[in-house]
């Protein structure tokens, strides 16, 4: 099956615009990993369309209101480093670099707050790839096979198109391919960590599996 523009359009609701961009490299991508059944191309793009708003958000917003924070520290529990942001929301809110080097600090291989690993390694492309260890992983495997350095340049991730197309579709290879792609909860838990949006990829999951002619 190609993955055409009219398509990838059907699926995942994209513009024609982004449709024509990305169907191509979305395509080449799959072809890489062997992603070839209806049931988990229509998965792995209703997770790509959720996470990037169906295309529209290549890279994390993190300009967040005091209010905005307050919900996401509610969101992911009071120990959670969101939950410590929001009481710090007189220098975070609205502050997209302090605010990423915070929540991100000391983990996903990030270094601490001061190193900028938070925001170099912010959330990008249709994964939303966060955090130094996921850069490193999708790149040690998706470097020698088309050249790009995602570590060395991780905006290439959000920028260009091609890189953003087969990095999405080599993290998919690395956290999901084993689960059963019918199963949104456990595609969403391994694709993303947590089950946030899972109504919305449930919605787009069926969307995508009526534009490939399957039933969810």
């Amino acid at each position: 099956m190609t993955l055409t523009p009219a398509l990838l359009r059907a699926a995942v609701g994209c513009s024609r615009a982004d449709a024509d961009l990305y169907a191509p490299h979305l395509d080449e991508g799959f072809r890489l990993w062997d992603l070839d059944t209806p049931h988990e191309t229509a998965a792995a793009l209703a997770q790509f369309g959720h996470e990037t708003a169906s295309f529209t958000l290549m890279q994390e917003r993190l300009g967040y209101s005091a209010a905005r924070l307050s919900n996401l520290g509610r969101q992911n529990g009071p120990r959670s480093r969101w939950a410590a942001a929001a009481k710090q929301s007189a220098r975070l809110a609205m502050n997209p670099l302090a605010l990423a080097n915070f929540v991100y600090a000391d983990r996903m291989g990030n270094g601490d707050e001061a190193s900028g690993d938070g925001w170099r390694y912010r959330g990008r492309g249709f994964p939303q790839l966060t955090g130094r260890a996921n850069y490193a992983a999708a790149n040690a495997v998706l470097k020698p096979r088309v050249g790009a350095d995602i570590v060395a340049d991780p905006d290439a991730v959000a920028n260009d198109p091609r890189v953003a197309a087969l990095t999405g579709c080599t993290y998919w290879h690395l956290r999901v391919r084993d689960v059963d792609s019918r199963d949104v909860h456990a595609v969403t838990r391994a694709f993303n960590g947590g089950v946030i949006g899972l109504d919305d990829r449930r919605k787009r999951y069926a969307i995508a599996c009526r534009a490939l002619g399957v039933s969810p």
